[in-house]
């Protein structure tokens, strides 16, 4: 797949990030702690952000995070509905965060969000 391509299937979203952010469950409290239990910290990226479901619920459970999402449209929203969270352009594939710069990471949905459609 060209790098064109990926993009485009990475945004395919965006137009319809408020909806996408209306309807679009929550995540249960008591799996993101699972999935959070074991890092030796509290500063986890949400890769493939969309537009907060994971980072409202794991900031609410205490984690410090950093949302990296491609699309424009739901970084958008994101930043709309959790002004106070740190929240980057990026992907799964070019993580704009340092080496070691977090406990631990855990993508909500590893194929949404990477780019490469698989």
């Amino acid at each position: 797949m060209e790098k064109d391509e990926r993009l485009l299937h990475s945004s395919s979203f965006g137009a319809a990030a408020a909806a996408y952010a209306e309807h679009c469950p929550d995540y249960a409290q008591a799996a993101v702690c699972w999935a959070l239990e074991h890092a030796p910290g509290p500063r986890v990226p949400d890769l493939g952000a969309r537009t907060g479901k994971l980072t409202a619920t794991s900031v609410a459970l205490g984690a410090d995070v950093i949302a990296v999402e491609p699309d424009p449209a739901m970084l958008t929203e994101l930043r709309r509905s959790l002004p106070d969270v740190r929240a980057l352009p990026g992907s799964a594939e070019v993580i704009p965060l340092s080496d070691a710069s977090v406990d631990a990471v855990r993508p909500a949905t590893p194929c949404m969000g990477t780019g490469t459609g698989t």
